[in-house]
């Protein structure tokens, strides 16, 4: 075997090291077999070019990360803004179809600035500032902020969060940390 045949089996070899590593090692946490399973084909179908990897910055990674402090009226009101904005959504694809996006984004940004102007408000105005209102703002703007980082990225994105459960107003937990950082509250 010559050093050039050699250099091209390691070169094979380490890509599909890669690729087993991507596919197989989750991370350091321990994962139950069937959250293993979801994620190892998910991973796999990232590999293989049938699915999107994206990024969610203010969506826990968690599979299993439902927010336990929503309440009930907090689910309704999100679901309420997730059909408003998959409403404005298709009219806007039947109005113009080659700049829905770019109205979309909009049009959601919009509704971002008003609920940061929401949260800064109360935040001003309330000397005894109830935790679960803020948390309200809190999960609102994520989703919003979530819905735009999603758009940006292409309809494959989206189609891979949907999948994945991953959107903030589905019940998602917000990463505390990435919000801070973002939003400095």
């Amino acid at each position: 075997m010559t050093s050039v045949e050699a250099c091209a089996r390691r070169a094979v070899r380490l890509q599909y090291q890669h690729q087993y590593n991507y596919v197989k090692r989750l991370g350091r946490r321990k994962v139950g077999k069937v959250a293993r399973r979801v994620e190892e084909c998910a991973r796999r179908a990232i590999i293989s070019g049938t699915r999107k990897a994206y990024t969610n910055t203010l969506g826990v990674k968690d599979l299993h990360a439902r927010d336990a402090l929503r309440t009930p009226s907090m689910a309704y009101e999100e679901r309420e803004a997730q059909r408003e904005c998959l409403q404005l959504r298709n009219k806007l694809v039947v109005v113009d179809y080659d700049n829905s996006d770019t109205l979309y984004l909009e049009a959601i940004r919009k509704c971002l600035d008003e609920a940061l102007d929401d949260a800064r408000q109360y935040l001003d105005t309330h000397e005894a500032i109830d935790p679960v209102e803020v948390h309200r703002y809190h999960r609102r703007i994520a989703g919003y902020a979530q819905d735009v980082e999603l758009v940006e990225q292409g309809s494959d994105a989206e189609h891979s969060a949907v999948l994945d459960n991953a959107y903030i107003f589905s019940g998602r937990r917000v990463n505390w940390r990435a919000f801070k950082q973002v939003f400095g509250f």
